[in-house]
């Protein structure tokens, strides 16, 4: 007569085998859902790069998350004297053209004050 307590030892496993490819699998999911940053983005180089671009006087009320697993996004306040509307949305674009090449950054939402 075989043992008793083999299937229930089989079906523990690979209960744990689940749950624990499961749970590193949902932190993804969640970590999009809920709009976290990502825990590898250089902030402080960002900030300091916008900050470098000629007419940028600061940056404020940064948010950065990601909509999807492949994609970063930004939402930020941009402090700039500059008064003419064109050169203020050039200022915008070149911003945005920084952030998608040294940073990745698809998608920015930039409000220039």
């Amino acid at each position: 007569m075989p043992p008793t307590w083999g299937d229930p030892l089989i079906t523990a496993l690979i209960a744990v085998y689940i749950f624990i490819h499961g749970t590193l699998e949902i932190r993804k999911t969640i970590s999009v859902l809920m709009e976290s940053a990502p825990k590898d983005f250089d902030f402080d180089g960002m900030i300091r790069e916008v900050k470098g671009v000629d007419g940028v006087e600061d940056i404020h009320h940064i948010h950065v998350w990601r909509p999807d697993e492949e994609r970063l996004a930004l939402e930020a306040h941009i402090a700039t004297k500059e008064r003419d509307l064109a050169k203020a949305d050039e200022l915008r674009r070149r911003i945005k053209r920084l952030l998608q090449e040294r940073f990745e950054i698809g998608h920015a939402m930039l409000e220039v004050e």
